[in-house]
């Protein structure tokens, strides 16, 4: 009895077996890659060969990238040359990124199917070609992938057959031919690339393709695969404060770290604004640990439109008077939004302190609303890929979080005749010499309606009156 069991249980496994993993009919059919190298900042090819001996009427390639020395970018597929140089053949072709930050691709699907075109005949030779941009130097694997949107590494012949063909994977070597550190290209680390390291980090000087330089890797002084404000941190206290040298070519750090105890976050004021008058917004950082560093990216957007005023925009005593190179940049001046604005700073000389923990302001914005409407900040990556960070004095990284910066703007200010953002006794004499010597009209005349009963006259003087020096209600129109 156990044994008849036994012989159907093993039918049932075998079957179901058979329905879920075909096999492949002849011999195994292949997908391979090839071993390539290249340099930092140039791009370089792989080609994928298949072999098949039957029809195919779909292919699904999904790659893990794997840079665990270098790193770079996927850029595109070519056909030229290939196996599928037919536009007609296997007409049906996705190319699918999975990407989870700037620089990094963590895997790539390559799918190809008949739509209105032709299968695949049965042949060997190159399939397609992987085309990369070398960011920085060591090793990339690439291997083949268990699982993604559209299932593992298989083949579907006329049949409707799908199975997994062999797989042979592919190495990128990229050559670690440069020091790292030396960002002015002179053989040697010294100030002057401090000097260049912050002009390509935050005026893009002087090549306008960042992050594809002469040499990438050169700016990446903590091997994270970034070019970033810890980069910056770490030159800066290798040359002046003794810190450890530069990273060695080929070698990964991690980029960040979690943030122990309380969250550091980036706040900016939440306002209301008349349209036309030009305000202050604090934006602060609540730190819980000495900051040697900090870059951060700031972006409004929405209904109302403001002009930044980048002259009269400044540092507050929080960070002024710690001795630091700081500054603030804008990215645009056409008062189109979305709009964006940097402020960075870090410790530059001996006598430098770091950044105290707190929760204070550490910049003042000043900013003119264009228009009346609502608004709202977050945080956002530079126009060069740069992150919103604030780096520690060990020289680790943290993403902070955000808080406030709503923006609402009002077209006017209920009982500001003056339309200068407060209400004041000249708004009195402003709303007198309106009505009885042919003075300036109100602009817009609702700002001159005190009380809000819908029109200007000697009544909106008198409530006016009432609320500066008699302790009357406020002007408050709905």
């Amino acid at each position: 009895m156990f044994r008849k069991i036994l012989i159907i249980y093993l039918f049932i496994v075998f079957n179901l077996f058979g329905l879920s993993q075909a096999q492949d009919p002849g011999v195994a059919d292949t997908v391979s890659l090839d071993n390539i190298s290249g340099e930092i900042g140039t791009e370089a090819s792989m080609p994928v060969y298949l072999y098949n001996d039957e029809e195919l009427t779909s292919v699904v390639i999904p790659l893990l990238i794997d840079g665990y020395s270098g790193w770079l970018k996927f850029d595109s597929v070519s056909y030229i040359g290939s196996r599928l140089a037919e536009q007609n053949v296997l007409d049906n072709r996705v190319t699918y990124v999975f990407a989870t930050d700037t620089f990094t691709v963590d895997s790539l699907l390559l799918s190809f199917s008949v739509s209105s075109g032709n299968n695949l005949p049965s042949g060997t030779g190159k399939f397609c070609d992987l085309w990369f941009t070398l960011y920085f130097g060591g090793g990339v694997l690439l291997d083949s992938l268990s699982s993604s949107p559209q299932g593992g590494l298989s083949l579907t012949d006329v049949s409707q057959g799908t199975f997994t063909p062999q797989f042979s994977s592919g190495l990128i070597d990229i050559a670690c031919d440069y020091l790292v550190g030396d960002c002015s290209r002179d053989d040697q680390v010294n100030v002057g690339d401090v000097v260049m390291h912050h002009k390509i980090y935050f005026y893009d000087e002087p090549w306008s393709g960042y992050p594809v330089l002469d040499r990438a890797g050169r700016f990446d002084l903590n091997c994270d695969r970034r070019l970033d404000m810890r980069d910056l941190n770490h030159l800066v206290d290798y040359l002046m404060f003794n810190g450890p040298s530069p990273c060695t070519c080929g070698t990964i750090n991690s980029p960040f770290y979690e943030d122990p105890g309380l969250s550091d976050t980036v706040w900016v004021d939440s306002d209301t604004l008349i349209a036309g008058i030009t305000s202050s917004i604090l934006v602060g950082i609540v730190n819980d640990e000495p900051l040697t560093g900090l870059a951060i990216n700031l972006e409004w957007d929405g209904g109302a439109v403001f002009r930044f005023d980048l002259a009269n925009s400044n540092f507050t005593d929080r960070l002024d008077t710690i001795f630091w190179n700081a500054n603030v940049r804008h990215a645009n001046a056409n008062g189109v939004n979305p709009d964006t604005f940097q402020f960075y700073g870090w410790r530059t000389e001996y006598e430098s302190i770091s950044l105290s923990p707190g929760r204070d302001p550490v910049i003042n914005i000043v900013l003119t609303p264009q228009s009346a409407g609502e608004a709202d900040f977050h945080l956002v990556s530079w126009r060069n890929g740069s992150q919103s960070i604030l780096v520690t004095e060990d020289r680790a990284a943290i993403l902070p979080v955000f808080s406030g910066g709503h923006i609402t703007v009002l077209p006017y200010l209920c009982g500001d005749a003056s339309h200068d953002g407060v209400i004041d006794i000249g708004d009195v004499v402003f709303l007198i010499n309106y009505l009885y010597k042919n003075g300036v009209v109100p602009d817009p005349l609702e700002s001159g309606d005190a009380n809000c009963d819908g029109v200007v006259d000697v009544s909106d003087v008198i409530f006016l009156l009432n609320y500066l020096f008699k302790g009357g209600p406020a002007p408050h129109c709905p």
